[in-house]
């Protein structure tokens, strides 16, 4: 089974890359990608980056996909089910699955009629389980962290399993023509004029605090998993010898909510003496 992982731009205020200044890599859906292919599937990943819909469709349908699993934010939702409803009307037989931080926020879009399934929460171990059950012909209703229709209602029986350690995690599923196109703007350094590939690491999922504006509780439920500091700097070797990142990302949402944790890992990756900067919320 192929499984395509997509990630739409959607516009905001007229801008036309994943965020007013930086250019990012879809860490997520990569990581997802490389668990399944872990796992016996095929995967391809498709960003849509600044390509128009129409480009970024043919994309999609170039890799001929059985699953299509698009990741979600409130902001370009609308788009999401776009490409939902135009990749179905032209794969045949295509079955659509929405995950991310609005699809977990708001399970009932499984009610659109171009959304067959919908993963809520971490999304590893419920889209494995969903996946399966598709290759074998059964059904997805009663899996855990999956939400699915049932008369006209949303059907969803409970959230999944988290994984349980992060280091046993495959590395993500990386591109060199996504990440040569990535920078980092605003305090970076070095300068995007200077960075030759930009990568996006997780030393840690989650973050300890519930705040109202923020919507990370919906699925990390306020707790913080973290890598082992090797397991980074490894990560970090391997971007540099492989691809020549330069610059790195830490999307991890409280970088240092542990203090220990934190000195530990910058200790780590000081002693690699790599040539490779990185930035941090």
């Amino acid at each position: 089974m192929n499984i395509c992982f997509f990630e739409p731009t959607a516009s905001v205020l007229g801008l036309s890359t994943y965020a007013a200044h930086n250019i990012l890599e879809p860490l997520g859906i990569e990581m997802l990608a490389a668990f399944v292919e872990q796992h016996g599937f095929d995967a391809s990943v498709v960003q849509q980056r600044c390509n128009s819909r129409e480009d970024a469709l043919g994309a999609i349908a170039r890799t001929a996909p059985q699953v299509l699993a698009i990741t979600t934010l409130t902001y370009n939702i609308d788009d999401a089910l776009w490409f939902a409803r135009e990749a179905k009307a032209q794969i045949p037989g295509l079955a659509v699955v929405l995950g991310g931080y609005h699809a977990t926020a708001a399970p009932e879009i499984i009610l659109q009629p171009e959304v067959d399934y919908v993963v809520v929460g971490e999304g590893e171990i419920p889209l494995l389980a969903l996946l399966t059950s598709l290759q074998r012909g059964e059904g997805a209703t009663g899996i855990p962290g999956v939400a699915v229709k049932r008369d006209g209602a949303v059907c969803l029986s409970g959230r999944a399993q988290t994984v349980e350690s992060l280091d046993a995690l495959p590395l993500a599923r990386r591109y060199r023509e996504i990440l040569n196109e990535c920078r980092m703007h605003g305090l970076m350094y070095p300068p995007p004029s200077q960075q030759r590939a930009v990568a996006t690491v997780a030393a840690s999922r989650g973050c300890p605090h519930a705040c109202a504006f923020c919507s990370s509780a919906l699925i990390w439920r306020g707790t913080v998993r973290t890598r082992s500091p090797r397991a980074v700097a490894d990560e970090l070797v391997q971007l540099h010898d492989a691809y020549g990142v330069n610059a790195v990302f830490f999307s991890d949402l409280t970088f240092n909510a542990s203090k220990r944790h934190t000195m530990t890992l910058c200790e780590e990756i000081a002693s690699r003496n790599l040539p490779v900067h990185f930035y941090a919320m």
